[in-house]
């Protein structure tokens, strides 16, 4: 791959953090997951804050907090406006966790890094996939990603990155080659050998137990437990690995051997019923055996016939005892899975079982440690200092205070609906009037006109009826000229019904003065004289003109309420008019609570265990997988330093990778471009304009006289030093680490390590490397001054071959042929190559072969 590409930690490196890293394909910058913890930490975040703008697209592994946590805080209140792909279940479970995530702090704390709405704009934003589906990245880049099945979690995907058909990138995390009860396990069938792979070393130095030991192990706790009387908890994901266990459950309660099915089985999250009823709706996505009795006999797995769903404590507690209970919250530090192990933990007969590692530091985290201790039957200390967050009822002078504030909220809101309510009335009646006088001056057109209409018809009839009576008898009619013309006496016009009725006495306005009134009147030449506003004897009731705005036709909501919700609302408000000074302030109904918090010391009786449901590969298996693959270049990822030390070994000593491993720190930019020799630039804005291209075959060249310049992205201003102008060298020191506190090791030192931890003790987090500010400066080629510039020889750009100089020269007439290698044209020119790179001509000084000179040279682009 001749591209320039780079990989940043921004978090999950040297231990067990949320996964988030940074891959820049030229100017392509792809984030590869996007995940956070309960620690909310708010570093690596500001580091990505300067990058958001030049994101082009999240590739998301899968629908767990630490692999997706941060999108909502990142669309929600940074801006994040690239696209976001997932396979189709990543994106479904991923916003129920979410859901669920949020909802565990909002029940205990004032939670304002994102909301509910910020949720769903990421998920708005996700373009879902198919495994094995090709997609093409927005933009001229040329960069195709495709998902391939990692197992673990429902949807998981190895994603692979390619661009124009070249080398593959190949991001895989967490995977799980193995076949599980409800996945199928990763493959990597479709993907060759990958020019860059980035992976993780989570679990080489761990020995996991065999699956039919974890099972047995799980049974019995569970048994002992409800036998004596005690309720077990265990701890879980929300809608990853749960769906392993619920399913791997709900057989064993069924199966009457067992001597589960008298006791209750409940899954416990505030998401409950969702994860279920969308894991029934993704048979497609699951293991080949699922599939198959699905359509054979229509038999859907997640039909959990033992399983209780419930979404609160309060619904936990109507469960009767003994009890299992899978409760959503690996870290335990917020949520249902802190609350129910705060109430049970005190209690001896009770059990809890931790099923996978979560975040260091956090309650999860700390149980494991206490669980080891006390399977290797060490002394341990059990007593944890744990802060507890709670939310209480308000009482005494702040509930009052509470209280008044609601209810001037509440007063002010009135006054406010009042006056909008008064001004609409005004409008509204101002409205009216205006269209009133509208239709009246319309009826008094409309009038007009018919009247004109009909008298034309009259005067056209007694014309009829006058050339009629002359053919008869020949005497003329006699005209009257004793009065004046406008006094002289004529028939009134008898209108229509439809036309009289409805305007009144508008009609003798129109007619003039009475046919016995020879006084002059009031006529049509004054307009309002001859009206006057009587009361019509049948009101003419005009449809009143729709109100429209910009965004359609105004609606009355109450032309659409059911009759039932309609009367409601009359009746409530006949009892509260606006009128009233009591009313029935809604605020009251709400119950006023704060957050408190306060630091709880905490004996552990309860029993505690690890079983191991995280559903990863083991370390063999993952050195087999890299033996099959031999990636090119290999980063090594989210693991602690022993575990990340301990692939690279491997790597490096059977030389599993042909050229460099890397083990980047927080913060670090590696340099993983393949090809060793290049050099990016970029051409100002000053210099294109100044360049004159020749076109040769399918392409443009020209001569540039240029200095190289460093600038930052969007600045104008340069800084001009050869020493920042380096190719990329290739890397001859062995890998290099740096452990939990900060401290650097080269591959040949010493490191030494203490397997044994204390309960108390907290871990370290790695140091965040200082951004280089020369990262986000790009060199850029400046217009070299013309004092500066050197005079150069001319250069001939092409390669022809004397075949086609031959069929050239021969279309415009010349006489050519060849002997021994070499082209002779009328016996005056010998044209020849002897090396590569020469094309010489020569021959006998005259007009032809300056003619068949400059015809070559046409075949030349010159610079």
């Amino acid at each position: 791959m001749t591209s320039i590409i780079k990989v940043e930690a921004l978090s999950g490196v040297y231990g067990n953090g949320p996964l988030c890293y940074m891959l820049t394909i030229d100017d392509v910058q792809i984030l590869l997951d996007c995940g956070w913890d309960e620690q909310f930490e708010m570093a690596y975040i500001k580091e990505l804050e300067q990058q958001i703008p030049n994101i082009n697209a999240v590739l998301i592994s899968y629908g767990d907090v630490p692999h997706c946590g941060a999108l909502p805080y990142l669309v929600g209140k940074l801006g994040l406006k690239c696209p976001i792909y997932s396979t189709v279940p990543v994106c479904k479970m991923g916003q129920l966790t979410l859901y669920d995530w949020l909802h565990g702090h909002l029940s205990n704390e004032d939670f304002d890094l994102f909301s509910y709405d910020d949720i769903d704009a990421v998920y708005e934003r996700v373009e879902q996939l198919k495994y094995n589906q090709t997609a093409l990245l927005r933009g001229d880049n040329g960069l195709q990603i495709t998902a391939f099945p990692a197992g673990h979690m429902l949807g998981g995907a190895i994603w692979r990155i390619t661009k124009m058909g070249e080398e593959e990138i190949v991001y895989a995390v967490d995977y799980n080659h193995k076949k599980e009860r409800h996945l199928n396990g990763c493959t990597f069938e479709g993907i060759g050998r990958p020019a860059l792979m980035i992976t993780d070393a989570f679990n080489i130095l761990y020995n996991q137990p065999r699956r039919k030991n974890r099972d047995e192990q799980l049974v019995t706790q569970l048994l002992s437990t409800l036998r004596d009387g005690g309720d077990c908890l265990l701890v879980i994901d929300t809608a990853g690995r749960v769906l392993e266990i619920a399913h791997l459950l709900d057989q064993m309660w069924q199966n009457p051997d067992a001597g589960l099915s008298t006791y209750n089985l409940v899954l416990l999250s505030s998401v409950a019923s969702s994860v279920i009823e969308a894991a029934k709706s993704q048979i497609e996505w699951m293991a080949d055996k699922i599939q198959r009795a699905f359509e054979s006999g229509r038999i859907n797995p997640f039909h959990l016939k033992s399983v209780k769903c419930c979404h609160s404590l309060g619904e936990l507690n109507r469960v009767r005892s003994p009890k299992v209970v899978m409760v959503s919250g690996l870290d335990m530090e917020s949520g249902l899975s802190r609350d129910l192990f705060l109430d049970w933990c005190v209690e001896a007969r009770n059990t809890c079982i931790i099923t996978g590692r979560s975040t260091d530091g956090s309650l999860g985290s700390k149980l494991i440690k206490i669980a080891d201790f006390r399977e290797a039957k060490k002394f341990g200390n059990s007593t944890l200092v744990l802060d507890v967050k709670q939310r209480v009822k308000l009482d005494g002078a702040e509930l009052t205070a509470y209280f008044e504030k609601k209810r001037a909220e509440h007063e002010e809101a009135r006054r406010l609906r009042q006056e909008a309510k008064r001004r609409k009335e005004r409008d509204e009646i101002m409205d009216e009037s205006d269209s009133d006088d509208e239709d009246a001056a319309a009826a008094a057109r409309a009038v007009a006109e018919a009247s004109a209409k009909v008298a034309q018809e009259e005067r056209e009839r007694l014309e009829r009826e006058m050339k009629t009576q002359e053919g008869h008898d020949g005497i003329l009619p006699q005209p009257s000229f004793q009065l004046p013309l406008f006094a002289q006496p004529r028939q009134r016009l008898k209108l229509p019904i439809h036309i009289r009725i409805p305007f009144g006495d508008y009609l003798t306005f129109f007619h003039g003065p009475d046919a016995t009134n020879y006084a002059p009147a009031a006529g049509p030449w004054s307009r309002y004289g001859g009206v006057k506003k009587k009361k019509i004897a049948f009101t003419v009731t005009l449809p009143k003109a729709p109100v429209w705005d910009d965004f359609g036709e105004v609606i009355d909501p109450e032309d659409y309420m059911v009759m039932e919700e309609l009367k409601d609302r009359v009746n409530d408000a006949n009892q509260n008019s606006d009128d009233s000074d009591v009313e029935n302030d809604p605020v009251m109904e709400d119950v006023p609570t704060k957050c408190i918090k306060k630091n709880v010391k905490l004996d552990v009786a309860c029993k505690v265990y690890f079983i191991d449901f995280e559903g990863r590969s083991d370390g063999e298996s993952v050195k087999k997988i890299m033996e099959k693959l031999k990636p090119r270049k290999l980063v090594i990822v989210h693991a602690s330093t022993k575990a990340t030390r301990n692939l690279a070994d491997h790597c490096v000593q059977n030389k599993l990778v042909e050229d460099q491993v890397f083990a980047p720190r927080l913060g670090e930019i590696i340099d993983a471009t393949v090809e060793s020799r290049i050099v990016q630039v970029k051409l100002s804005e000053h210099l294109m304009k100044v360049l004159k291209f020749h076109k040769i075959r399918d392409m443009e060249v020209c001569w540039i006289d240029a200095k190289v310049t460093r600038r930052d992205l969007f600045s104008r201003e340069s800084n001009t030093g050869k020493e920042l102008i380096t190719p990329n060298q290739p890397q001859t020191s062995q890998p290099s680490f740096t452990t939990s506190n900060g401290e650097h090791h080269k591959e040949d030192e010493p490191m030494d390590t203490d397997d044994a931890a204390e309960v108390s003790d907290e871990p370290t987090a790695p140091k965040r490397m200082k951004r280089n500010p020369e990262d986000g400066r790009i060199l850029v080629l400046e217009t070299l001054p013309m004092s500066e510039q050197q005079p150069h020889k001319s250069l001939y750009i092409d390669d022809p071959k004397l075949s086609d100089v031959k069929a050239l020269l021969n279309a415009k007439g010349f006489q050519a042929e060849f002997n021994a290698g070499t082209l002779f044209v009328e016996n005056v020119a010998a044209i020849q190559r002897t090396t590569a790179g020469v094309f010489s001509i020569e021959g006998r000084t005259c007009l032809t072969l300056y003619k068949i000179r400059d015809l070559i040279k046409e075949q030349f682009a010159v610079i």
